[in-house]
């Protein structure tokens, strides 16, 4: 009797370490490099998202050259928004920030076995991506070619004969900086549009 008590502990602590240990992320990546009118409502806007999602991991990148703010720990995300702030973002390094980014989500455990992710398989839990960028950035500089499709490249989740070209579990939201005139005060109001993108 002894030996099955045993047995069932067992199988009940596996059990709930593969529940918990297969958490969804969201990882949150920032470029506030044009946007330093901006960065109340980007800070606001990426607190609120975390908010919102109380049962996610969170990766927050916020892109500055080769010397990124980066938090894995919810408790550090208000925090590291407020970082931004306090001093002028440089241009980010698209490449660095790739292969960075590639290393965190490897060293976390939220993508590993590339090789074994096929179109519906390969990845335990959903992922979702947030990018923020400032609209002229995004459409100027291609970014969605320069950053969002070579860090999805890298981790498989990308696949044309998928309906969105996603893996099944991979979400990509864009979170574009506009400058809209409101007409009557003659002066540009930072504004955040949030749009899901497909591939």
């Amino acid at each position: 009797m002894i030996g099955m008590k045993n047995i069932i502990v067992l199988i009940l602590i596996f059990i709930t370490t593969m529940v918990f240990g297969q958490r969804d992320v969201m990882v949150l990546y920032v470029d506030a490099s044009s946007s330093e009118d901006k960065y109340d409502k980007i800070q606001d806007r990426f607190n609120n998202l975390v908010n919102e999602n109380p049962n996610k991991d969170i990766l927050l990148y916020i892109s500055n050259g080769d010397n990124p703010i980066v938090a894995n720990n919810r408790g550090d995300v208000a925090k590291s928004l407020r970082k931004m702030r306090s001093f002028l973002l440089q241009s980010p390094n698209y490449l660095y920030d790739v292969k960075r980014i590639n290393s965190l989500l490897r060293k976390e455990g939220y993508v590993y076995n590339i090789s074994q992710i096929t179109k519906n398989d390969g990845v335990d839990q959903d992922i979702s991506f947030h990018f923020y960028f400032d609209l002229r950035d995004y459409t100027n500089l291609q970014l969605k070619d320069k950053i969002i499709k070579p860090l999805l490249f890298t981790n498989r989740l990308i696949f044309t004969d998928n309906e969105n070209g996603l893996h099944e579990t991979c979400d990509v939201f864009l979170h574009l900086g506009t400058q809209e005139d409101t007409k009557s005060k003659k002066e540009y109001i930072p504004v955040l549009e949030s749009q899901p993108i497909t591939f």
